[in-house]
């Protein structure tokens, strides 16, 4: 936990799904109101951060670290269970990998699913099934996507020809699931079951997956999986614990080969796979391995020409001084007197919404923007007739500028994304970039 603490109080998080969580939390705290921070929708953790959000970012960061800490000592009892040898190394590893260390001190999702799926674990090796599904069914509300996971767990529940324990696990996930999302198929009927799709470039997803883990580690990783196909073979074939493991790292991998947005998406992959590769390769080579994915959250190696420097700063405090430096200029954007304009934000738009309803004595009332088809979102500032707008047309620029307002955009991300989705150069409407109107 001491690990955690420097980093609790530096904004939401980098990622702006962190900021919608926050602006959901923010509404049905304040308006009593809920609007889920993007669809399919992530309920649990909107609503319980809706019970600290007036405490800031360090209340809602602190419920994550808290939950990772949890996760930290179940998945503990779990490798003890299981009799692993060298669980201590293990474990240490799970604590402090750079994609968990960096997820666990922020506002996001990923944590809370990964959590309640080790409990599900634990629970299912106790043969504790209803309690497994009541868990199983709050790590679905986290992430919907941990749904996918009903599919293993009810395997390695029936390789112990338990049916109706089974059955107990999958009504009792189901029902809690399906609670928990009931104000949103109430609000939005089944229209809520939609996911947003983008174009990504492959090495682009390849390099976030580099950076997340480390180069020398994941070369270590490929060594240890061409030396043990034998060891691997005869694991899986005998021990259904392994097969299990191994079945629910290939069902995230699949999903994340479907949108590989972003490499947190693996995060319920780790506790397994650290748990599979334990067993099925050279002890040598698997701590080293273990060693190399601890380093990558204090130094970080590169072979790239796009840096002079091969040894750089981890990946956790290079996250951190984003954090800070993403916090610190959008709160200069919200102090500046940008009266009477328009905003294009970007991917930017969920921070500035946040932030400008965070200083406003009297935030307006929350308006309807969730439409799972829907592009066009805004929020604006009646105190200083400023709208914050996702991005929009030219002939909305156009319009605004003609109504006496000035326009500007943040940065090469908004009018990137907005020449992606609009097919115009917002820089050719007389236009500004706000961030070179600002003094910093």
């Amino acid at each position: 936990m001491i690990s955690r603490i420097p980093f609790l109080n530096l904004g939401f998080g980098n990622d702006p799904d962190a900021w919608r969580i926050a602006n959901s939390a923010f509404d049905l705290n304040h308006y009593l109101i809920y609007h889920t921070s993007r669809f399919p929708g992530y309920p649990l953790p909107e609503y319980v951060n809706s019970l600290v959000i007036n405490y800031g970012w360090l209340a809602t960061n602190s419920l994550t670290m808290i939950l990772t800490l949890i996760s930290v000592l179940v998945f503990a009892k779990i490798l003890k269970e299981l009799e692993v040898e060298n669980k201590g190394l293990i474990v240490i590893t799970f604590a402090f990998l750079p994609i968990i260390w960096i997820n666990s001190v922020i506002t996001m999702d990923y944590m809370w699913a990964v959590t309640f799926i080790i409990i599900s674990w634990y629970f299912v090796i106790k043969k504790r099934y209803l309690m497994a599904g009541l868990m199983m069914g709050l790590a679905i509300a986290s992430r919907p996507t941990s749904a996918v996971l009903l599919i293993p767990f009810i395997y390695i529940i029936l390789t112990k020809n338990e049916i109706k324990e089974g059955l107990y696990f999958l009504f009792a996930s189901l029902a809690v699931g399906i609670t928990l999302f009931s104000p949103l198929l109430f609000q939005y009927g089944i229209g809520f079951i939609s996911f947003y799709t983008t174009v990504v470039d492959l090495n682009t997803v390849l390099g976030s997956f580099i950076s997340s883990f480390g180069l020398l580690a994941v070369l270590i990783l490929i060594l240890l999986l061409i030396k043990s196909p034998k060891k691997a073979y005869y694991a899986i074939k005998t021990d259904n614990n392994m097969k299990f493991a191994l079945f629910v790292v290939f069902l995230i991998i699949v999903l994340f080969i479907g949108s590989p947005y972003d490499t947190a998406y693996l995060l319920p992959t780790i506790p397994f796979a650290l748990y599979f590769l334990s067993k099925i390769g050279s002890k040598r080579l698997f701590n080293i391995l273990c060693i190399f994915l601890i380093l990558n959250s204090f130094i970080s190696v590169s072979l790239t020409f796009e840096t002079s420097e091969i040894i750089g700063k981890g990946i956790v405090f290079s996250d951190a001084d984003d954090r800070a430096l993403l916090t610190t200029t959008l709160e200069k954007v919200i102090n500046t007197n940008f009266n009477n304009s328009v905003i294009l934000t970007g991917e930017y738009y969920p921070i500035l919404r946040y932030m400008s309803k965070n200083s406003q004595k009297n935030p307006q009332i929350y308006g309807e923007e969730s439409d799972p088809k829907q592009i066009y979102v805004s929020y604006w500032d009646h105190e200083k007739n400023i709208g914050y707008v996702y991005m929009v047309s030219a002939e909305d620029v156009i319009q605004w500028k003609n109504n006496g307002y000035t326009i500007y955009y943040m940065g090469q991300a908004a009018w990137k994304i907005t020449q992606l989705n609009y097919k115009y150069d917002l820089r050719k409407y007389n236009t500004s970039n706000i961030f070179e109107s600002i003094n910093f």
